[in-house]
């Protein structure tokens, strides 16, 4: 069992804003390295289609990550290229956006960046599956 360090939110438009697609997620911290007021972080995310990697740093202010899903997890429908995520802190929550890297934009195969929003806070509950 393993606790993750933030517990999360997402939400973004796949063709237009009628078409919401939610999803919950896990981070957990492998490395946490301290450097004058900003902490490097990496680790991984577990969501609804399954693990991704993911590289950045954190400080009292904001957040910023860059993610990557496994082999396993694209296959399940997550996104192929690199999903970058940037936050900023409001009352121990961090919020902000991401940007899906070489998404499809529609129903021919439109190739750009689109984004959504995420909500995360600390957890400080016990250990999860």
């Amino acid at each position: 069992m393993r606790k993750p360090y933030f517990i999360g939110t997402w939400g973004a438009w796949e063709k237009s804003p009628e078409q919401l697609i939610p999803g919950t997620f896990r981070l957990y911290l492998t490395e946490m390295v301290k450097i004058e007021d900003k902490k490097i972080i990496k680790g991984t995310i577990e969501d609804c289609f399954g693990e991704a990697t993911f590289e950045g740093e954190m400080c009292s202010s904001h957040i910023k990550f860059t993610k990557r899903y496994s082999k396993e997890a694209i296959e399940k429908g997550g996104h192929w290229d690199k999903i970058e995520y940037r936050g900023a802190e409001v009352n121990g929550l961090y919020a902000g956006k991401f940007i899906i890297v070489n998404g499809i934009l529609d129903n021919i195969g439109t190739v750009g960046n689109w984004e959504g929003t995420f909500y995360m806070s600390q957890y400080f509950g016990p250990s999860l599956n």
